[in-house]
């Protein structure tokens, strides 16, 4: 199975301080962090694959490559493509990647880290993702805005969602499988949500409808065609999975006591100093060189803008 990991910048690059939803320094405190993450998530991977593939544009390519030097195995400069859409529909850059894919795959966030490999039944899986975001608010709130906006809902999620009470997803902190028709379909149907509401994109919260085209779409059309979706935890309780994904006292002790994932996803996790703080500590403890290519780089002027 390959493991990719993709870095659009324009979300970055375009982003605005204090918006969240930009992914402006990748929604972290600073972009030191944001470099440190890419960094950790990447070498950890390393650890213990092989062969990790990143697919980025052509600013990612100089950035985590050409100066900060991380040991992907093979660098695809493809998301320039995207240079002309929307920057904080940052999740189209992943979606593009996993349509690159003709064979089994698993993609992970650069804010996803590990501590041993994914388990070896993942390498048959049909299709894989994180967890279950089972009946969370935010995905019924997104459905409210659109339905207000009148704006286009594909029929997979009208049809799923009006025969279950709850409203779910997937978490796509890492997101894959075998089955690469499955992607072709999905990916499809999420291209053309965006195409079809270009014109209400003004009257919406752009940055909230990430989550709802790529992973609550996912859940829907998965759901539709009765695919099972094998996932990293089988937990289903938002506070639960919460402590375990990224609560400080979890990241604070790994890989001690058991924890060998951790996922900081969300604001409350990339502005939390002490995340931030654990993460400069794992960087400068474990490796030392690439934390020191990235304070030099971060306080280049060079680089304020990114």
């Amino acid at each position: 199975m390959n493991i990719i990991q993709s870095f659009w910048t324009l979300p970055m690059l375009k982003g605005q301080p204090g918006k969240y939803e930009t992914r402006f320094h990748g929604g972290w405190l600073h972009q030191k962090y944001h470099y440190m993450s890419w960094a950790y998530s990447c070498l950890q991977l390393r650890k213990f694959y092989n062969n990790v593939s990143l697919i980025t544009d052509a600013i990612g390519n100089e950035l985590l490559i050409e100066k900060l030097g991380l040991p992907y195995t093979n660098v695809t400069i493809a998301l320039d493509e995207l240079n002309n859409c929307h920057p904080e529909l940052w999740a189209l850059g992943k979606l593009y990647s996993y349509g690159l894919q003709e064979a089994p795959f698993l993609h992970v966030d650069g804010d996803v880290y590990i501590w041993e490999r994914f388990h070896k039944k993942f390498e048959t899986s049909d299709l894989i993702a994180q967890n279950l975001e089972h009946n969370f608010s935010y995905y019924r709130n997104t459905t409210k805005n659109l339905i207000d906006q009148k704006c286009y809902i594909p029929d997979v999620i009208s049809q799923i969602t009006s025969n279950e009470n709850e409203v779910n997803a997937y978490n796509a902190g890492v997101l894959g499988g075998s089955n690469i028709l499955f992607f072709k379909h999905y990916i499809k149907a999420a291209l053309d949500f965006v195409d079809n509401n270009i014109q209400h994109l003004p009257m919406l919260p752009v940055g909230k409808l990430n989550a709802f085209f790529e992973q609550h779409l996912f859940y829907c059309i998965s759901k539709k065609e009765q695919l099972k979706v094998d996932c990293i935890f089988d937990i289903i309780d938002k506070e639960k999975l919460n402590f375990i994904l990224k609560s400080h006292s979890q990241f604070a002790k790994a890989p001690a006591g058991g924890v060998k994932y951790i996922h900081l996803y969300g604001e409350d996790s990339k502005m939390n100093i002490e995340h931030c703080k654990r993460l400069e500590v794992l960087m400068h403890d474990e490796f030392p060189d690439y934390y020191q290519r990235i304070l030099k780089l971060t306080v280049s002027k060079y680089h304020q803008i990114i």
